[in-house]
Protein backbone atom coordinates (compact mmCIF):
# COMPACT_ATOMS: atom_id res chain seq x y z
CA UNK A 1 0.00 0.00 0.00
CA UNK A 2 2.65 2.18 0.32
CA UNK A 3 2.28 6.06 1.30
CA UNK A 4 -1.57 6.34 0.85
CA UNK A 5 -2.08 8.26 3.58
CA UNK A 6 -5.91 9.23 3.43
CA UNK A 7 -5.87 8.91 -0.71
CA UNK A 8 -8.60 6.72 -2.63
CA UNK A 9 -6.65 3.33 -3.80
CA UNK A 10 -9.82 2.30 -5.82
CA UNK A 11 -13.66 3.03 -5.81
CA UNK A 12 -15.14 3.11 -2.52
CA UNK A 13 -11.64 1.98 -0.39
CA UNK A 14 -9.58 4.66 1.69
CA UNK A 15 -6.22 4.03 3.02
CA UNK A 16 -5.93 5.41 6.68
CA UNK A 17 -2.72 5.36 8.13
CA UNK A 18 -3.40 7.76 10.94
CA UNK A 19 -5.94 8.36 12.77
CA UNK A 20 -5.30 11.16 15.14
CA UNK A 21 -7.48 13.85 17.77
CA UNK A 22 -6.85 17.58 16.97
CA UNK A 23 -7.88 20.27 19.20
CA UNK A 24 -7.83 23.99 18.75
CA UNK A 25 -5.77 25.89 21.13
CA UNK A 26 -4.75 29.57 21.45
CA UNK A 27 -1.66 29.49 18.54
CA UNK A 28 -2.19 26.26 16.93
CA UNK A 29 -3.37 23.04 17.07
CA UNK A 30 -2.86 19.90 19.31
CA UNK A 31 -2.70 16.19 18.19
CA UNK A 32 -3.26 13.27 19.74
CA UNK A 33 -4.82 14.28 23.08
CA UNK A 34 -7.57 11.73 23.66
CA UNK A 35 -6.96 11.59 27.38
CA UNK A 36 -6.83 14.81 28.10
CA UNK A 37 -9.00 18.27 29.03
CA UNK A 38 -8.67 21.33 29.74
CA UNK A 39 -9.75 22.62 33.00
CA UNK A 40 -10.86 26.28 34.03
CA UNK A 41 -9.27 27.85 37.22
CA UNK A 42 -10.57 30.39 39.28
CA UNK A 43 -7.23 31.15 40.94
CA UNK A 44 -6.75 32.58 45.06
CA UNK A 45 -3.31 33.01 46.02
CA UNK A 46 -1.95 34.24 49.15
CA UNK A 47 -4.68 31.34 51.02
CA UNK A 48 -3.74 30.29 54.42
CA UNK A 49 -3.39 26.38 52.77
CA UNK A 50 -3.83 25.39 49.09
CA UNK A 51 -7.48 24.01 48.96
CA UNK A 52 -10.07 22.86 46.25
CA UNK A 53 -13.21 25.01 47.06
CA UNK A 54 -15.15 23.71 44.57
CA UNK A 55 -17.14 23.97 41.60
CA UNK A 56 -18.72 26.97 40.42
CA UNK A 57 -20.52 26.16 37.01
CA UNK A 58 -17.50 24.77 35.07
CA UNK A 59 -14.91 26.35 36.88
CA UNK A 60 -12.91 25.43 39.28
CA UNK A 61 -11.68 27.65 42.22
CA UNK A 62 -8.72 26.64 43.93
CA UNK A 63 -6.82 28.84 46.86
CA UNK A 64 -2.82 28.59 46.45
CA UNK A 65 -0.82 29.52 49.61
CA UNK A 66 2.20 30.94 47.38
CA UNK A 67 1.91 34.67 46.37
CA UNK A 68 1.28 35.61 43.39
CA UNK A 69 5.26 36.65 42.74
CA UNK A 70 7.68 35.61 39.92
CA UNK A 71 4.91 32.53 38.62
CA UNK A 72 5.07 30.83 42.56
CA UNK A 73 1.06 30.70 42.58
CA UNK A 74 0.79 29.21 39.14
CA UNK A 75 3.47 26.69 39.87
CA UNK A 76 1.62 25.63 43.09
CA UNK A 77 -1.48 25.63 41.24
CA UNK A 78 -0.32 22.93 39.01
CA UNK A 79 1.61 20.83 41.95
CA UNK A 80 -1.29 21.01 43.96
CA UNK A 81 -3.57 19.83 41.14
CA UNK A 82 -1.21 17.02 39.87
CA UNK A 83 -0.73 15.93 43.75
CA UNK A 84 -4.83 16.21 44.19
CA UNK A 85 -5.36 13.83 40.82
CA UNK A 86 -2.60 11.70 41.65
CA UNK A 87 -1.42 12.38 38.34
CA UNK A 88 2.98 13.22 37.71
CA UNK A 89 3.49 16.75 37.80
CA UNK A 90 4.45 16.98 34.35
CA UNK A 91 0.80 16.07 33.56
CA UNK A 92 -0.53 19.33 34.32
CA UNK A 93 0.58 22.22 32.65
CA UNK A 94 -0.74 26.39 32.58
CA UNK A 95 -1.99 26.67 29.21
CA UNK A 96 -3.80 30.66 29.48
CA UNK A 97 -3.73 32.95 32.52
CA UNK A 98 -0.23 33.41 33.82
CA UNK A 99 -0.67 36.89 35.21
CA UNK A 100 -4.33 36.36 35.78
CA UNK A 101 -6.30 34.83 38.23
CA UNK A 102 -8.85 33.03 35.40
CA UNK A 103 -6.51 30.25 33.95
CA UNK A 104 -6.95 27.44 31.87
CA UNK A 105 -4.77 24.50 32.50
CA UNK A 106 -4.11 21.54 30.76
CA UNK A 107 -4.43 17.90 32.41
CA UNK A 108 -2.77 14.62 30.59
CA UNK A 109 -3.96 11.45 31.64
CA UNK A 110 -7.83 12.38 32.29
CA UNK A 111 -10.75 13.76 30.81
CA UNK A 112 -13.00 15.92 32.29
CA UNK A 113 -15.59 13.81 34.18
CA UNK A 114 -12.41 11.34 35.48
CA UNK A 115 -11.09 15.03 36.71
CA UNK A 116 -14.20 15.99 38.11
CA UNK A 117 -14.75 12.31 39.80
CA UNK A 118 -11.55 12.37 41.67
CA UNK A 119 -11.77 16.37 42.97
CA UNK A 120 -15.18 15.30 44.03
CA UNK A 121 -17.72 18.09 45.18
CA UNK A 122 -16.51 18.51 48.61
CA UNK A 123 -13.82 21.21 49.65
CA UNK A 124 -9.96 19.64 49.45
CA UNK A 125 -6.79 21.07 51.44
CA UNK A 126 -3.34 19.90 51.74
CA UNK A 127 -0.56 21.94 53.17
CA UNK A 128 1.97 23.72 51.18
CA UNK A 129 5.37 22.08 50.88
CA UNK A 130 7.92 23.41 53.44
CA UNK A 131 5.30 24.61 55.90
CA UNK A 132 5.47 23.40 59.50
CA UNK A 133 3.48 20.30 60.26
CA UNK A 134 3.73 19.02 56.49
CA UNK A 135 4.61 15.69 55.46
Amino acid sequence: MGSTHGRLNSPGEIAITEIAIALPVQGGWIRGVAESCMLSIRAVPNAPRNQIVGWIGDELKVKVHAPPVEGRANEELCEFLSETLALPRRAVRLVRGDKSNRKVVRIEGLRLPGVRARLGTGPTSLKPRGHPGSG
